[in-house]
């Protein structure tokens, strides 16, 4: 997925989002995020490497990827992080 992301109806799924993100983060940061569910109301997601621990990982959880994907997701209302 390399194309440009509106906020329209979304024509790539949650999970897809999330690895986009998760690439993004990891670019920069050298952590990532790993896709594990989502039931339509609650993302849960893994945080992998240099996200293990970090002070910034609760705003990665809500902003990064909580208020990303509700901009294409909007029925989504909680990002639970999973071990």
């Amino acid at each position: 997925m390399t194309e440009e992301l509106t906020a329209t109806q979304p024509d790539f799924t949650i999970e897809e989002l999330v690895a986009l993100i998760s690439h993004q983060i990891e670019v920069s940061h050298g952590g990532w995020v790993e896709f594990v569910d989502y039931d339509g109301k609650t993302l849960q997601v893994r945080l992998q490497g240099a996200c293990v621990g970090c002070p910034m990982s609760q705003y990665t959880l809500a902003v990064g990827i909580g208020q990303t994907c509700k901009q294409y997701f909007p029925e989504l209302e909680y990002v639970q992080p999973v071990s």
